[in-house]
């Protein structure tokens, strides 16, 4: 799980999280990703996402939807690590 690996010191460009994770779900994990490390670059991967859900996750999120190519995931990595802010 990605959050064991963050509270143990390692470092992501971006996570990618789908919302229907079994257990601790997708947004959830997010949430908490989010409390420690703010700035850390997320994408949640999902087939639906009831808008109630996203809580205070928004329109800032970066979202791909099932099902997708891998072209599409190529293309959506690439961008949000090229919008990332500098240093």
């Amino acid at each position: 799980m990605p959050l064991d690996l963050l509270q143990h010191g390692q470092r992501f460009d971006l996570i990618l999280l789908d919302v229907a994770m079994p257990g601790l779900n997708g947004i959830a994990t997010a949430a908490l990703i989010r409390s420690q490390w703010p700035k850390q670059l997320l994408l949640f991967i999902t087939r639906y996402y009831p808008r109630g859900e996203w809580g205070s996750l928004g329109a800032d999120e970066y979202r791909l939807h099932k099902p997708f190519r891998q072209a599409e995931l190529t293309e959506a990595v690439q961008k949000i690590l090229e919008a990332r802010p500098k240093g």
